[in-house]
């Protein structure tokens, strides 16, 4: 229950800050100001930096053979904790990368979150470890560390949980973004 209310909780912080816009702009009113600002809210509205340099709209078309995602909202969440998110075109899920370090080994921080995992699969050929969890209705999440770096991608469903069969094939999907993922750490 842990895993699920910390993936909630940081699906919520992570869709505050991308509406918020996850920056300021500068109160002069000055033309410099509203250019800097401009150039912010392009920064924010494109695959630029951290996570979204790890994981590309190009990747989802790619691995899923149809363009069903616009580009990637980076957010830095915490000192080395980032995530990038796609929102679908009308689709009936969202996805989303996290990407952390907090300093301890790759492999301990990776432990804890298969110990969270209450219905979780291990998953052969991605990074030194990996997993894949369904124990939640509404998403399907697949967990990986590569060295000290730990990585999250998880499909959040809107409007009612897929069945078995569909989930299956999200957490195949899935598994091949996060070797994607792994190659560019």
């Amino acid at each position: 229950m842990k895993y699920g209310k910390l993936t909630a909780l940081s699906a919520l912080l992570t869709a505050t800050l991308v509406v918020t816009g996850c920056g300021s702009a500068d109160d002069t009113g000055t033309e410099s100001g509203a250019a800097d600002a401009a150039d912010a809210a392009a920064a924010r509205e494109g695959e630029t930096g951290g996570a979204c340099e790890l994981l590309t709209a190009a990747d989802l078309v790619e691995v899923e053979a149809k363009d069903t995602y616009g580009k990637g909202y980076h957010t830095e969440l915490f000192l080395d904790d980032q995530a990038c998110s796609f929102k679908p075109y009308g689709g009936r899920s969202w996805l989303e990368l996290r990407v952390t370090n907090d300093g301890r080994p790759g492999s301990t921080q990776f432990d804890e979150l298969r110990e969270e995992a209450s219905d979780h699969k291990p998953l052969s050929g991605v990074g030194d470890g990996a997993i894949s969890d369904t124990s939640q209705e509404m998403e399907t999440m697949v967990v990986f560390y590569k060295g000290d770096k730990v990585g999250k991608i998880t499909r959040n469903y809107m409007g009612g949980a897929p069945d078995a069969q569909k989930r299956e094939a999200d957490i195949v999907l899935t598994a091949d973004l996060a070797k994607r993922v792994i190659a560019r750490l």
